[in-house]
């Protein structure tokens, strides 16, 4: 789906740009994970290529070896994760 937009200014004059809706990476790699005393570091690389940011990852974990542990989610932006 996309949608076109136009302006029209005397002044300055026509601009013409279009819209695309953005359609979420099909999958991501985790390359690495790297244990930490008190966390993990986890390298993740984007199975896609193209013109459309990450703007953030959501990871969903759970603690090992822990009883009746639930889901917990972690939102990360993804410009920390570019590097």
């Amino acid at each position: 789906m996309s949608f076109e937009c136009r302006a029209l200014n005397p002044r300055i004059g026509r601009h013409t740009f279009t819209l695309q809706r953005a359609q979420p990476p099909k999958k991501v790699n985790i390359t690495q994970v790297k244990p930490l005393a008190n966390g993990a570091e986890i390298s993740i690389q984007s199975s896609e290529i193209g013109d459309l940011p990450l703007i953030q990852y959501i990871l969903k974990y759970d603690l090992e070896d822990t009883k009746d542990s639930q889901l917990q989610t972690l939102i990360v932006p993804g410009t920390s994760l570019m590097g």
